[in-house]
């Protein structure tokens, strides 16, 4: 009960997050669009062209990204329902995930997004 009390807190600072990462990247990386009215964004994800030369970048700065998850019908479990999912597949092929964690200071935004600049 304790955690459903600090929710909305949370759901504040993962809004914020996202936002300050578009304010200092827009004009760098494309961003897979959040309507924050309706949705809350665990990860902010970036598009560029080389996501895993990116992730590596970063990696060396001790900055931990995630790629972007693949289709559900490229899982083997679910191959016998398998169809088509070309948005899906263009979106995780270009798609890494920054950094948010609740506790990430807009310090700590600016300077991912400053290495996020350089790598690119």
């Amino acid at each position: 009960i304790i955690q459903m009390k600090k929710l909305p807190e949370v759901v504040k600072i993962k809004k914020d997050i996202y936002s300050t990462y578009r304010t200092y990247l827009s004009d760098y990386v494309d961003f897979i669009d959040t309507d924050l009215s309706i949705c809350t964004p665990t990860y902010p994800e970036i598009l560029v062209n080389n996501p895993e030369k990116l992730h590596n970048k970063l990696k060396e700065h001790y900055i931990g990204t995630r790629r972007a998850y693949s289709s559900l019908s490229n899982q083997p479990y679910h191959s016998r329902w398998s169809t088509s999912t070309p948005v899906t597949d263009k979106l995780s092929s270009h798609a890494l995930m920054l950094p948010a964690q609740a506790d990430l200071t807009s310090t700590d935004i600016a300077y991912i997004a400053e290495k996020v600049k350089n790598a690119l």
